[in-house]
């Protein structure tokens, strides 16, 4: 056999091997990994359009710091329909709230269900606790923001099917929800335990936390002070208000209402002034006052409250009415030819 071919096939064979090597494991490495993300960016744990209560946070209840050191005082459980409902959030989906490096823990033979840790890359640890049927995602140590990666456990042995949202910074110290998505004052120092028939100021049991997908357009206005407000309706009729304070975006709020079209917004010194259709056919205004947002404000609409339905008009067909040309004579000219002499 030639041995320069012999050496040709050899040194091919290996520059394939090296290449199925190299390409095997960018294929195989999440190439959102090296990418870290801040805790800034951080949106809800549930797909877009859905609605969930708070069932207990904020140092409410069961809500402090753990056996073994571990901070729960500013944790979230969530449920799907009322506080009051243990069984609503079993085997409802979970989203990855943020981007960022996964573990999975496994607490099932206790009755908890799977926990899965996020950790964006700016030291924080993102915690969803007592899931079930966690995706490959997760177990494969990265996710996307906005990936499912599972669902709430829905045997929980507390007889509360919900899922459990903390945050850690870098000294494992549990924070206040107060970035991205999120925006909540500071815990009340005396919460109520869950039954009671309301939830009390700080603890924000009971509250309601929206993804609201959008219907219509955008309304945005830059107000006097420089500050941008957007506005949008959402698929649940509500309005959504998000705004610009010179550094950081703060939103969405729920600013409620009934409506079916996008609102229309101006801003008039310091005061936004907002109008949209309600369901009800009704014009309905909102303002903010500087302070503070008044309304839904009905002001009614054209027909005294009640949806004005066109009246059909029936045209009146138009017959032409013929005219006779009269005929025009034309007038007589004398013309003179100028004799012309040879």
């Amino acid at each position: 056999m030639n041995h320069s071919l012999f050496h040709l096939q050899k040194s091919g064979i290996m520059r394939i091997i090296i290449l199925l090597v190299f390409t095997s494991f960018f294929t195989l490495m999440p190439i959102s990994s090296v990418h870290a993300t801040s805790i800034n960016e951080m949106g809800w744990p549930f797909p877009s359009g859905q609605t969930w209560y708070v069932y207990q946070g904020y140092n409410g209840y069961t809500h402090k710091i753990q056996s073994g050191g571990w901070d729960d005082t500013y944790a979230f459980d969530l449920v799907t329909t009322t506080w009051g409902d243990i069984n609503s959030a079993g085997g409802a989906s979970v989203i990855a709230p943020i981007s960022g490096s996964t573990t999975v823990g496994n607490r099932s033979a206790s009755g908890m269900g799977w926990d899965v840790y996020i950790r964006p890359g700016d030291g924080t640890l993102v915690l969803l606790a007592h899931m079930m049927n966690v995706t490959q995602n997760a177990y494969n140590g990265w996710v996307n923001k906005g990936e499912m990666i599972g669902q709430v456990y829905d045997q929980h042995p507390g007889g509360v099917n919900h899922l459990h949202l903390v945050v850690h910074n870098a000294s494992g110290t549990a924070i206040p929800l107060n970035f991205g998505v999120w925006h909540y004052p500071s815990p009340n120092p005396n919460p109520v335990p869950p039954g009671g028939p309301t939830y009390s100021s700080g603890d924000w049991r009971g509250t309601k936390i929206m993804t609201a997908a959008y219907n219509d357009r955008v309304s945005c206005v830059i107000n006097q002070d420089g500050r941008i407000d957007c506005f949008l309706h959402g698929s649940d009729n509500h309005i959504y208000q998000k705004y610009w304070d010179g550094a950081t975006w703060q939103g969405w709020f729920d600013l409620a209402g009934t409506l079916a079209s996008a609102p229309t917004c101006f801003p008039l010194s310091s005061i936004i002034h907002c109008f949209a259709q309600g369901t009800d056919g009704h014009m309905y205004q909102k303002y903010w006052d500087g302070a503070t947002w008044q309304g839904w404000f009905d002001l009614g609409n054209p027909n005294g409250g009640t949806p004005v339905t066109p009246t059909p008009v029936t045209p009146t067909p138009v017959t032409p009415t013929p005219v006779t040309p009269t005929p025009v004579t034309p007038p007589r000219y004398s013309v003179w030819l100028p004799m012309i002499r040879r």
